[in-house]
């Protein structure tokens, strides 16, 4: 990923919203929110919620046990 956080953040919701990679090596949408579920550090983490605002709109195809 690009070091810029925009940009990176803006990969996020699109890989939510088409269930698959945006600028990411992964497949699927698990994958990249499994990703942004390691993140560590304040500046990173300030951002999660919009994550869940865009999984709950968007709503990426998940099995049961990502969910």
């Amino acid at each position: 990923m690009d070091e810029n956080p925009l940009r990176t953040i803006i990969a996020r919701l699109l890989s939510i919203r088409c269930g698959t990679g945006v600028e990411y090596k992964f497949d699927n949408a698990w994958a990249v929110i499994n990703a942004i579920r390691c993140d560590r550090g304040e500046s990173s983490l300030k951002w999660h919620t919009l994550y869940l605002i865009a999984v709950r709109i968007y709503g990426p195809t998940l099995t049961s046990e990502q969910e």
